[in-house]
């Protein structure tokens, strides 16, 4: 949640951070470049109908510029 409020403020959006539980992470999730390609992908079509400046902004990003979210790893198979 903590990359969620940080995206919000980034937009200008009012955002309650003392709602945000503090979470203290043990581990990371892994995930395949396969997957994150996946998720991108769908972000974008999301993004294509909501947020079409962002779209705009982040459709021809290279999938190695992509940063994933801290909690996820990303593994090189």
């Amino acid at each position: 949640m903590f990359q969620i409020y940080l995206e919000a403020r980034r937009r200008g959006y009012n955002f309650d951070f003392s709602k945000i539980e503090h979470l203290n992470l043990k581990e990371v999730v892994s995930i395949t470049k396969g997957q994150l390609k996946d998720e991108f992908r769908l972000l974008l079509e999301k993004l294509k109908v909501r947020d079409k400046r962002k779209f705009e902004e982040i459709k021809d990003l290279e999938l190695d510029s992509v940063k994933p979210n801290p909690i996820f790893r990303v593994l090189e198979t």
